[in-house]
Order: structure tokens, then sequence, then C-alpha cells
């Protein structure tokens, strides 16, 4: 890196927004260094995060010489986010990923929302976030539709942070609390005893045919014996 030179702040791209316009933006910004181009390059990586880190991370670096090359592989792999155009019923698929943040999803939600063919007003994005959402989430949000769409995700904010401190069951919990208040997850160990208590039976059942088969050999045994040797006193 240059004496003195202060890189200028970037924008972050994580995998979901628009490749070109992310580019371009990057570009403008490092006209001072654009004939630099393994600086062009280092810093660009310095902007990924998320999905887009992930798959820089798993490229061959030997096949990257020039700018020229990494700018067409990262068009080339994140393009489909301009060419597919998110719909409604796409909204209300798109669920949190394990990996992120509850603002994070929020943000990558908004984000598609943004891109549907016909915008959504402000009642339409409060009603498909709540729809999309699950669980202990879901029940929280619905009797929040005529909040604005920030609330919702403050909100959100506020109901994973008492899943991790413990104050709140998280979705799991909940889901076995209903299954033992159903009664099926009752009825399973139920049928589990019962089919427990079946298997004992026959195993006792078992014991006692081959308990009273030894037995009754052994008397035959003694019966034999016994003839036998009244037989050899009789010969006498």
């Amino acid at each position: 890196m240059p004496v003195g030179y202060k890189p200028p702040k970037f924008d972050i791209f994580d995998g979901t927004g628009d490749p070109h316009a992310h580019l371009r933006a990057y570009c403008d910004k490092l006209v001072e260094v654009e004939k630099n181009e393994k600086l062009r390059m280092k810093l660009f990586i310095r902007r990924l995060t998320g999905e887009a880190l992930t798959w820089y991370t798993r490229q061959d670096p030997r096949n990257r010489r020039e700018w020229k090359d990494m700018a067409e592989d990262f068009m080339n792999h994140f393009r489909f986010n301009t060419e597919i155009t998110p719909d409604r019923f796409n909204l209300l698929n798109l669920q949190k990923k394990p990996s992120e943040s509850f603002q994070e999803y929020a943000r990558r939600w908004r984000s598609k929302a943004a891109r549907t063919q016909t915008p959504l007003d402000d009642n339409e994005l409060t009603k498909y976030f709540i729809r999309a959402q699950k669980g202990i989430y879901f029940e929280n949000m619905m009797s929040m539709s005529g909040q604005k769409f920030p609330e919702l995700v403050k909100m959100g904010d506020f109901l994973e942070e008492g899943i991790k401190s413990g104050k709140i069951q998280s979705m799991a919990l909940q889901d076995a609390s209903k299954a033992i208040q159903s009664g099926s997850i009752g009825s399973g160990m139920k049928k589990k005893e019962k089919s427990t208590v079946a298997v004992n039976n026959e195993e006792i059942r078992e014991y006692k045919i081959v308990s009273w088969t030894y037995q009754q050999k052994g008397k035959d045994k003694m019966t034999d014996s016994a003839t036998a040797h009244g037989m050899a006193r009789s010969r006498r």
C-alpha cells in the first residue's frame, strides 16, 4: 500500500445485492490508485462478507492474475441476484439462517422485498414479513400488523436476546412442550412402554418354557436311572 494512502470507505457486499452496482461504486472510489491492480484486488477482498467472502475463499487464487479476472468471476457468480426477481411467494419462504442474527436476516429480507416486480407498500411489507416468521416470532408479531417494519425488527431482536439469555423458550422447546400437552409424546411413550412389557412378558414365557424343559429332562433322567437300578437288583 502506498505510503500515506488512506483507503476510502467502501460498502460491504454480502452476496445478496447487485454485483454490478457494487463494482461500479468500488471502482469510482479508487481513482487515485486505479493503475495499481494488486492494491485494488487486495482492498476488494476486504469489502466482502457473508456468502461473498465464503465464495472468494473457495476459489483457486492461481486463476486470478489480474483485476479483470477477479471482476469477471465476481460478476458471473452473483449475476443471478439481478436476473431472478423475487415475488411475494419467495418472500414468504425466505427464512432466517442459523448463522445470521435477526437484524441481518431482516436486512436481507428487506433487500429482497425491494426488488419485487410490484413494489410493496408499508402495510404489505409488514404483512408479508410477519407471515414469513415461524414459531415464537410469528406468535409475537401477528398482533403487530399495524406497526412499521422497524418495529417488527425491534421485536425480533428482543425475542432473539430473550432466547439467548434463556428467559424465553426457544422454538424447539416450545414445539416439544406443545407435543407433550397434545399427548403425542405421551402416547408414544405409552406405546413404547407397552412394547417393552410385551417383550418382557415374551422373555419370561420363553424362560419358563426353557426352564420347564430342563426340569422335565432332569426328571426323565432320574426315572430312567431308577428303572435301570431296579432292573439290576432284580437280576441279582
